[in-house]
């Protein structure tokens, strides 16, 4: 008798298990309280290859209102130029961010472009040049860094374009830069 109900409970629990969810269309749980008419945003890493589908769509389902698309840029350790990564992932060229912040636009997703410096020997925030010929070097090569990037969100209409935030020391060091 106590294996018939064991079995008998097995199942029931079995057979709710398997029964078809359904779903019902609401505001995603992120919009409501505190974050209500608020920036909900995701940090949108590059793809290896483009998109096969539209990437938006599962953000658009968790109530995100805003991406940020961060392209990258190499310097090495104190060093004054900022370089170009050579064979990149797709969605770090233009090409790939223009495709992520068209897919964000068509489904009213807002984006911040934020072109972003990257270090594998030292954190950025501790960059720093000893001479005002490096640092001069270094707001030249940086300057076409950024500017390639403020054009391509400035033809397409990007909400916010975010830069600096990454280079500490050289923000602190060259205020009028």
């Amino acid at each position: 008798m106590k294996y018939l109900i064991f079995s008998a409970i097995l199942c029931l629990l079995g057979l709710i298990a398997c029964q078809k969810k359904t779903t019902v269309d609401c505001i995603a749980p992120i919009q409501k309280g505190l974050l209500k008419n608020k920036m909900c945003g995701m940090s949108f890493t590059a793809p290896k290859d483009p998109f096969v589908t539209d990437p938006m769509l599962p953000l658009e389902e968790l109530g995100i209102n805003w991406v940020s698309c961060l392209p990258f840029s190499i310097f090495y350790k104190n060093q004054p130029k900022v370089h170009a990564i050579q064979g990149g992932w797709w969605g770090e060229t233009s090409a790939g961010i223009a495709a992520t912040i068209n897919y964000a636009h068509s489904r009213n997703i807002k984006v911040m472009l934020k072109p972003q410096l990257w270090n594998w020997e030292q954190w950025i925030g501790e960059f720093d040049l000893q001479t005002e010929t490096e640092w001069d070097t270094f707001e030249q090569s940086y300057t076409k860094f950024i500017m390639r990037w403020a054009r391509l969100a400035d033809s397409m209409e990007v909400e916010l374009f975010c830069i600096g935030t990454e280079i500490k020391n050289s923000v602190e060091k060259r205020p009028d830069y």
